[in-house]
């Protein structure tokens, strides 16, 4: 068992526009605890200007850069 903890996502905006700051493990288990909320997120209007703070992040796998993928083309689909 990993004592780092599962991935967590948060939303914050600042004048740049919103971030969502990543953190932990994103391996499968811990994409599946943020998958939803980050493609929501990532699908809201305005989504172009969208950022990613992935600096506390502690591992990621193919699981968690099929998520940031998923993120840019829901941003993308957002501001078209």
């Amino acid at each position: 068992m990993s004592s780092t903890p599962a991935a967590t996502l948060t939303r914050t905006v600042t004048s740049d526009g919103p971030v969502l700051r990543l953190a932990g493990r994103l391996d499968a288990q811990g994409v599946a605890a943020v998958w939803d909320q980050a493609v929501r997120e990532a699908a809201r209007p305005g989504g172009a200007r969208l950022g990613v703070d992935a600096s506390a992040v502690d591992y990621c796998d193919i699981s968690g850069m099929a998520l940031l993928v998923e993120m840019r083309r829901q941003a993308e689909a957002a501001s078209a």
